[in-house]
């Protein structure tokens, strides 16, 4: 299932809303360590994966509305590969950028891998729900070290809408 049950009733959807605002909202702590790195090279895959979706224009959605979330989604990946990713690969590999840059093949290799898997999982060109929801975890993880979270949270919403157009 790619939205939940109720998420189709104006109940549901208003839930979803406050839930993905609350998460971009609250503050987030995290330093640049490994457990966080592993975690954000998946957040940017699936950023990665859900930039094409967009930039293969879907049926349902305006140039606007997939401008926007590609803008987002765009901010958020570099924000992370900015404040999380370079910094913890050259506190790990000591300032070393030949390591670093072997760190980073390595990750960009990860994030193809799973970028396939998503391709094959999700082969049709609408945008899913289910991007939304997997980003949103992400937030969840780490928000950048920027106050305004509004245009990524319109940009989760915007996926859902267009999700559930017909």
């Amino acid at each position: 299932m790619i939205i939940g049950n109720g998420c189709s009733s104006i109940g549901g959807r208003i839930a979803i809303r406050l839930a993905l605002v609350a998460a971009l909202l609250l503050p987030q702590f995290a330093t640049a360590s490994q457990p966080l790195l592993n975690v954000m090279q998946g957040c940017q895959a699936a950023l990665d994966f859900v930039v094409e979706k967009v930039d293969a224009k879907p049926p349902n959605a305006t140039d606007d509305e997939l401008n926007a979330i590609r803008e987002a989604l765009v901010n958020y990946n570099d924000a992370i590969q900015q404040q999380v990713i370079t910094p913890g690969l050259n506190t790990f590999n000591g300032g070393d950028a030949n390591k670093v840059a072997a760190m980073q093949a390595q990750i960009d290799a990860y994030k193809a891998t799973i970028i396939a898997a998503y391709k094959k999982r999700y082969p049709q060109p609408q945008l899913f729900g289910d991007y939304a929801v997997s980003i949103n975890q992400c937030t969840t993880q780490w928000l950048p070290k920027f106050a305004d979270t509004e245009p990524l949270t319109e940009a989760l919403l915007s996926i859902i809408a267009i999700a559930q157009r017909k």
